[in-house]
This record gives structure tokens, C-alpha cells and sequence, in this order.
């Protein structure tokens, strides 16, 4: 048992988690799973949430998520880093291999003295609420339909200090569109693309389109998805 959490903090939350109907999970701050709800558990292909107690990480998921366990824990460790909540979208094949959109938001737990402790994740299934229609719209721009997927819903890509619309842009540019067909999607003209784009190069401190690309997926850009695209559907 991981410890930054007692077994009596383990013991109480676990009691509550499992009245939710949400999938709700902590991580220790060496992103090992130290408790989960039953639900949870089934979700991960797990018999019961007694496994969450066995320190078990994203790369031992019983099912086909394991693999954006990477991404997964890089998503973690911004939250540690910066103690900023992130909010995600998760398409994915779960227990049974039943495909699930799951929307939820993790977010850093500290002690009293403001000690951290891990990650608190909390998702709900909204497979069957028209939000699918709007993730499946941009998994088939992805080029990605019936592949898993893993967002994270931003404004903007601040940490780059992009704009809104750079953000957009840089979200289809790193999916192989063109400055012509990015813009008919977001209904500006060719050559405002193209500035938009020297823009981020100076941004990136690169100095070709290809560049551009290769530095925003090294970022890992390729997961960011701006809460304005969302507008478009």
C-alpha cells in the first residue's frame, strides 16, 4: 500500500467512491492506482477494486486502454507538475471490449498542509449522450475512427502561448490538413492560415511548416483538443 495515503483515508474514500455512479480512482504521486471504486475496477477488466490496493499502474489495465497508458501518465504528471485539473475525453475500449466515451477531469490531492499526495480522476460515461456525435466527428478528422483516443478539452494550447485560433489551427495542422482545407473548416482565408502558422514557427522557434509539426508532436500536441472546435458540430 502507497504511503501517502493511510488506510483509514483509503478505507473512508473507498466507502463513498463506491455509492457513485461515476468511475473514480486515486493515484499515488508515483502514479500506482491506491484505490478505486467497483466500478472502476470493472471497467479496467479487474474482479473487484482490491486490485487497486496491489499498486497497480495504467500499463497493467486488463483491457485495450493500456495502451494510452502513456498518455495517460503524462497527463498525470502535468497535474502534478503544475497542480492544474485537466479535463479529458476519453474514447476507448474498455472491459468485454465495449468501446465507452468517458468525460471527466483529473486533479491534484494534497494533505491540510498542502503536501501532494496523487491524482483524484473522476469520469462519467457519456456514450450515449450527443457529445459522442462531436469526439466521433473529430476521431474520423483524426483519420482514427474506431481507434482509441484520449483528449485533453483546453481553451487554448497557453502553455505555448497560442492563441485560440492558433490553437485550432495547430490542432488540424498536426493532423495533416493543409492551410486551404484548415481553413474552410474554420472559415478563414488561406493566407490568415499561413500567418497564423509563421506565427507558432516563431512561437516554436522553428523555422519550416515540417519543423512546426514534428516540434508540436514532440509536445505532444496531438492530444490537445480546443473547446472551440466543439462549436463547429
Amino acid at each position: 500500500m502507497s504511503s501517502a495515503f493511510t488506510e483509514t483515508e483509503i478505507n473512508t474514500a473507498l466507502s463513498i467512491f463506491n455509492t457513485l455512479p461515476d468511475y473514480v480512482c486515486w493515484k499515488d504521486t508515483e502514479l500506482n492506482y491506491t484505490l478505486m471504486n467497483e466500478a472502476t475496477a470493472t471497467l479496467f477488466g479487474f474482479r473487484s477494486s482490491a486490485a487497486s490496493f496491489n499498486l497497480i499502474s495504467d500499463h497493467d489495465l486488463h483491457c485495450d486502454a493500456v495502451a494510452l497508458a502513456d498518455q495517460f501518465q503524462r497527463d498525470d504528471r502535468y497535474v502534478l507538475t503544475s497542480g492544474n485539473d485537466l479535463t479529458l475525453i476519453n474514447f476507448c475500449k474498455y472491459e468485454n471490449d465495449q468501446w465507452r466515451l468517458l468525460f471527466g477531469r483529473k486533479s491534484l490531492l494534497t494533505d491540510a498542509t498542502g503536501t501532494k499526495k496523487g491524482i483524484y480522476g473522476r469520469f462519467m460515461d457519456v456514450t450515449n449522450s450527443p457529445i459522442f456525435k462531436i469526439i466521433f466527428g473529430f476521431c474520423s478528422q483524426d483519420k482514427k475512427a474506431f481507434n482509441q483516443v484520449s483528449y485533453v478539452i483546453k481553451d487554448r494550447f497557453d502553455e505555448f502561448n497560442f492563441s485560440t485560433r492558433e490553437s485550432e489551427i495547430m490542432f488540424y495542422l498536426v493532423r495533416g490538413h493543409t492551410a486551404k482545407e484548415i481553413g474552410r473548416k474554420i472559415h478563414l482565408s488561406y493566407r490568415t492560415i499561413e500567418k497564423h502558422i509563421d506565427h507558432m514557427k516563431k512561437k516554436l522557434d522553428v523555422y519550416s511548416k515540417s519543423q512546426l509539426i514534428d516540434k508540436a508532436l514532440s509536445l505532444g500536441m496531438m492530444s490537445y483538443l480546443p473547446s472551440s472546435l466543439t462549436d463547429e458540430y
